[in-house]
């Protein structure tokens, strides 16, 4: 496979269509509403011009490192911060076919191949800090159901009684894990991979395991080096929901909550419109002297309004009525989607520092 189509595979594996359509608007090239139309002006595009490949395998790039990830933040002592800089720097990567092809993933008949641990692939660092990027293989499964009416001829011979049918589908992804110290604010951001497959999302398991093995080769790998505890508890997110809603500065596209009246809400806006400004939300607030108990919340900031730079990136807290009404609720993580820049990254984290003081 050439690189022209190693490139469009990993743009379509790894990107949504609307932030390609942005990438193909940044390359001054024309855009289209499907895939199909897209791959067709990037073989143009870098036919007619090599060099304009680079942007797009950046974009790749970017995205593998900082975009769509299920983000938890840890503080770290500073008196292990110069070891842990150290550290880090230092740490080997592992020679190997993901590592060769990075940031582009890897054909299918080479993913098959891999064990599915975790491995450091490659080592970075941009204005904020340093990191690494781990990968792997992981397999998936999802559940697809079959009602009796849409069995056929043979299925319904061979389950004559049968109502319905589950059938359970296993498919592969290359994932790009990070580890990433944040060195100002002495703060390791653990940033596990969220994939996309035919537009099925990972299920919140999915997401868990995740966290899970993330945090696992984390831990390991740094006291391996350090010989010292580096992680312990992540960043408890659930008590900044509420100072997000009231960030002024923000578009708030979802929000979970509770009322005094027992009643539970999910709202949902598009299009980067304020929830917070819509009229039926705004009157049902006003209804009940805005006493709402908060429990997940999504905010997109339009950094052009508020430091010039043209960015939307955006914050998810996930949550749930049960862990809010628990004894000591807490969320470990954050998904950041819209991460266009490293310092999309370090905007948010800012955000979330400045939340908890």
């Amino acid at each position: 496979m050439d690189r022209t189509e190693q490139v469009i595979r990993s743009l379509k594996g790894r990107l949504s269509i609307h932030t390609a359509q942005r990438l193909m608007r940044y390359a001054k090239l024309p855009s289209a509403r499907s895939w199909t139309e897209l791959e067709t002006i990037i073989r143009q595009s870098i036919k007619s011009n090599p060099d304009i490949i680079n942007i797009f395998v950046n974009a790749i790039a970017i995205q593998a490192k900082y975009d769509f990830k299920s983000t938890s933040y840890y503080a770290i002592n500073k008196e292990v911060l110069p070891v842990l800089i150290e550290t880090i720097i230092n740490i080997e990567t592992i020679e190997s076919t993901l590592a060769l092809a990075f940031p582009l993933t890897v054909p299918t008949e080479e993913l098959d191949k891999d064990d599915g641990c975790l491995k450091v692939i490659n080592s970075f660092r941009d204005m904020f800090g340093i990191g690494l990027v781990l990968s792997r293989k992981r397999t998936f499964t999802i559940s697809e159901e079959y009602n009796r009416d849409q069995f056929s001829d043979s299925m319904l011979d061979e389950f004559p009684e049968h109502e319905k049918i589950i059938a359970i589908k296993s498919y592969h992804r290359q994932t790009f894990d990070i580890i990433y110290l944040n060195i100002e604010t002495c703060t390791l951001e653990l940033r596990a991979d969220i994939t996309r497959s035919d537009s099925l999302f990972q299920t919140v398991k999915q997401i868990d395991t995740s966290n899970k093995d993330l945090k696992s080769f984390a831990n390991a790998l740094l006291y391996r080096n350090i010989k010292k505890q580096v992680l312990t508890n992540p960043h408890n997110l659930f008590p900044v929901i509420k100072q997000i809603y009231e960030d002024s500065n923000g578009a708030i596209k979802k929000l979970g909550f509770s009322t005094a009246t027992n009643s539970i809400k999910h709202e949902t806006m598009k299009a980067g419109i304020d929830l917070r400004e819509e009229l039926f939300h705004k009157n049902g607030a006003q209804a009940i002297n805005h006493q709402m108990s908060l429990f997940e919340i999504s905010i997109m900031w339009h950094r052009k309004d508020i430091d010039g730079f043209d960015s939307r990136p955006e914050l998810h807290i996930p949550g749930t009525y049960k862990n809010a009404a628990s004894l000591a609720p807490r969320c470990d993580f954050a998904i950041l989607k819209g991460i266009s820049d490293p310092s999309d990254s370090d905007f948010i984290l800012h955000k979330l520092i400045s939340f908890e003081k």
